[in-house]
């Protein structure tokens, strides 16, 4: 109660002097309006009538929106100089009532924690990614600042061969190195930093030809991974074949796939067959000769069969639980994950795609539901041709790529692979090299150093007024 009351007080004190120019602050009858040098405090309109408020601990007030006002910092544009905000109310879980904040030190940066109403709720980034705080999403670790990502993945890219003074070698922009305890594991340095990378559970990281490949075809997995590949392999491959003719048990106990329906199984308990159906949206998967559970299209033993239970959709959903894209081919890098028919907004790393066949964020160009040049606003420019060549091109097996600096910004850079655009980010204090074709320092890139200096520049004669009043 005392710290109810304390937080009254400074609520009255911080924005009680604002109550008479209140009722002067009303643009339309209803609406609302931003309280000059706060940030999360608002005037409230109904009817003409003003009422000052504040946003929760933790949100920010949003001009821009067109349903609650408060949200997020991360999606509030405050420009008020010296703005103020009403004092934390923290709890033994949360620093604010709400946000999100990661959790862990820069060896542990794959968790954050979801704060409502000062209870924290926590989760976890896809393995091998980590929580950003700066975009609010789970990130390449080498991308989040504060993230040790050697530390984090445990593992360090070895340095760079030294480069062939032949003329024409190119310089590798990345590079791919197996997991030296997984096979099915492997990590892309770019630029010196690991990204790790996972195969699934029936392929390993072939070191010859730098990809995933059939267990059988990479030689240093251990004796269990082969096993367990080969079981999944015979299992999808028994999968496929004809029908069971009848529910009756194969063995005593044990999960079987049905004959004609991949969301359906039987289930056998001593002998007796029970017919049963995944929840709406999952599917059946057969891992072994008698064990399955339900489990994500993309990870499910039945390919071929199509036939599922009726969809019981919501709203939100198409069905009870999946992931799903967001049906616009120019905003594929939000999808929905749907659980229980409630479906909660997801966004993929930046410049990446939803791909709805292997339930993982792509590049745009390879998801077939999204038009890679309007999602990422570029348009690969078509190559110019000297004696019919054109001789700023790269081959990699993906095809030929083409580098070129982002119109907007110096930190990042697409990468054209076969006519079609792919975003790539230098990081906070790095810049794109077009001649290098490499992230560099600004120093070394003379129009976008040029720029730095102008930005800091201004940056400062913003600050000296308001240092100047601050001594006054």
């Amino acid at each position: 109660m005392a710290k109810i009351i304390f937080s009254a007080i400074v609520c009255i004190a911080m924005f009680g002097s604002l109550a008479s120019a209140a009722g002067g602050a009303c643009r339309e009858a209803n609406g609302t309006a931003p309280v000059s040098g706060s940030c999360d405090a608002y005037i409230q309109c109904r009817d003409g009538v003003a009422e000052e408020m504040l946003c929760p601990d933790g949100l920010l007030y949003n001009e821009k929106s067109t349903g609650y006002p408060c949200g997020y910092p991360i999606d509030v544009e405050c420009t008020e100089p010296s703005a103020r905000l009403q004092s934390a109310q923290p709890t033994d879980e949360c620093p604010h009532q709400f946000g999100y904040y990661r959790m862990g030190d820069a060896s542990h940066c794959g968790q954050f924690m979801n704060c409502a109403a000062g209870r924290g709720f926590v989760f976890d980034c896809p393995v091998g990614l980590a929580w950003n705080p700066a975009t609010y999403k789970c990130d390449w670790p080498d991308q989040v600042e504060g993230c040790d990502a050697e530390a984090f993945l445990g593992f360090r890219c070895p340095a760079p061969a030294q480069r062939s003074e032949l003329l024409g070698e190119q310089e590798q922009d990345y590079t791919f190195h197996a997991s030296p305890d997984n096979c099915q594991l492997y990590f892309i340095c770019i630029e010196g930093r690991p990204r790790r990378i996972g195969c699934g559970e029936d392929q390993a990281f072939n070191q010859e030809t730098k990809q995933c490949d059939d267990i059988e075809n990479v030689p240093n997995c251990s004796a269990d991974i082969i096993e367990k590949g080969a079981q999944i392999k015979a299992a999808r491959l028994n999968a496929a074949k004809e029908p069971l003719a009848s529910p009756d048990c194969p063995v005593p106990n044990g999960r079987f796939a049905a004959g004609d329906q991949c969301d359906a199984y039987t289930e056998c308990l001593e002998g007796v067959a029970t017919p049963k159906l995944c929840p709406d949206g999952l599917l059946f998967h057969q891992r072994t000769k008698a064990t399955g559970e339900c489990t994500y299209a993309p990870y499910s033993t039945c390919k071929e069969r199509a036939r599922l239970q009726p969809a019981n959709g919501t709203d939100e959903c198409p069905r009870q639980f999946g992931f799903y894209p967001n049906g616009d081919a120019a905003k594929c890098g939000v999808y929905r994950n749907c659980a229980h028919g409630v479906a909660s907004i997801t966004k993929c790393p930046e410049g990446l795609a939803f791909n709805e066949e292997t339930y993982q964020c792509d590049w745009p160009d390879l998801v077939a539901s999204c038009n890679a040049e309007a999602y990422l606003g570029f348009n690969c420019p078509a190559p110019e041709l000297v004696d019919g060549i054109s001789p700023e091109v790269d081959v990699s097996p993906e095809g030929e790529l083409r580098y070129y600096r982002h119109p907007q910004t110096c930190k990042k850079y697409f990468v054209c692979v076969n006519g079609h655009p792919r975003l790539y980010n230098c990081g906070k204090y790095l810049a794109f090299n077009a001649q290098s074709k490499l992230c560099d320092f600004y120093n070394k890139v003379p129009e976008c150093y040029a720029l730095l200096k102008e930005k800091q520049k201004l940056k400062a004669e913003r600050t000296l007024p308001v240092l100047g009043q601050a001594l006054l």
